[in-house]
């Protein structure tokens, strides 16, 4: 599953700019390989206030709730300059993280716009085809770490993006798609059913509503494994 969407303000990704304007910044091997040619990248060393932005923000969000977060990674800042013709070569992520993350996605949120840089795409393969993304900013693209993905060679500007990894309350990679196909049908549906003709006793959010909860009752698993 590959899913983008605007999620995050663009007045919280100007504020988490001023974090990137003044904060101090690490290689991005401290994440990954340190061999360069594969990856040249750098991250903002622990800020608080971005942090903080980020963390209050996601939580809040219906986003958040809508694909069922158990818990997160946390937020990585990290940039890739016009200089150092920053870049990530093909790689796919580590299947758990900090020993006990289960990483079900990747999520990347763009904290600048693509227009303030060129090359920086991110590239998903996908069975024999690969796909090139670039997002505006506040806009997240979200889909499975055992897919191989890459970001091309920034050849003018920077690149600015925020990489976190979430566990869900599904584990079944079948039933969790299968759940958000069906919000994305319950969505459509809501919005085109003629009230006027719905015959049942229950009003349809809330019949819709109880097939989801019936989905999460069975497949969602919230304790700490």
């Amino acid at each position: 599953m590959v899913r983008k969407m605007m999620w995050m303000d663009a007045s919280i990704c100007d504020q988490i700019q001023k974090c990137y304007d003044e904060g101090e910044f690490i290689d991005g091997s401290d994440s990954g390989t340190s061999n360069r040619e594969i990856k040249r990248s750098l991250q903002l060393e622990h800020n608080d206030t971005a942090f903080a932005l980020w963390e209050d923000y996601f939580w809040k969000s219906p986003f958040a709730s809508a694909i069922r977060v158990k818990r997160t990674s946390g937020p990585m800042f990290v940039k890739y300059t016009e200089e150092d013709r920053g870049h990530y070569d093909f790689h796919n992520d580590a299947p758990i993280m900090g020993r006990k993350l289960r990483t079900d996605y990747v999520m990347i949120t763009a904290i600048n716009d693509h227009n303030e840089y060129e090359g920086g795409d991110l590239e998903v393969i996908m069975g024999s085809e690969t796909y090139a993304y670039r997002l505006n900013k506040g806009e997240c693209i979200l889909f499975d770490p055992n897919l191989w993905h890459k970001v091309t060679p920034v050849t003018k500007g920077e690149r600015r993006v925020c990489v976190t990894w979430l566990e869900t309350l599904i584990q079944d990679v079948f039933i969790r798609e299968l759940l958000y196909d069906y919000q994305d049908l319950e969505f459509y549906a809501i919005n085109a059913i003629d009230k006027s003709k719905w015959r049942h006793v229950v009003e349809p959010a809330t019949y819709f509503n109880q097939i989801r909860y019936k989905l999460l009752r069975q497949y969602s698993s919230t304790y700490d494994d």
